[in-house]
């Protein structure tokens, strides 16, 4: 969270094994590029990831689980509606349609 502070995002190297290329249960180059880069273009969407970085500075361990889990819940596997529809929103969902199929039998 840290380095969101400085505009800086750090990213994996490895790609996801072939055996399951709909679902990996950490980050792959895959998620980065699929999900996070997309989100990364949009100059809102950047002040508000450094802003949370900014938060994260300095505070205390309580704080950054919050911190933590209102990046997890939105930036990775957020939801929001659009008019009717549910819409899955997060570099996670967006990565993985396996994800999304989860996401949408809840």
């Amino acid at each position: 969270m840290n380095a969101l502070a400085f505009r800086v995002f750090c990213c994996t190297q490895y790609i996801r094994h072939d055996q399951n290329p709909f679902y990996t249960p950490e980050p792959d180059i895959v998620h980065e590029v699929i999900g996070h880069i997309p989100m990364f273009l949009d100059e809102k969407f950047c002040e508000i990831s450094q802003t949370l970085g900014l938060l994260s500075l300095g505070a205390s361990e309580e704080d950054l689980v919050k911190i933590g889990a209102l990046y997890w819940y939105t930036v990775e596997f957020g939801a929001c509606r659009e008019g009717s529809q549910i819409r899955g929103f997060g570099a996670g969902i967006a990565s993985s349609i396996a994800e999304m199929q989860v996401i949408f039998i809840i």
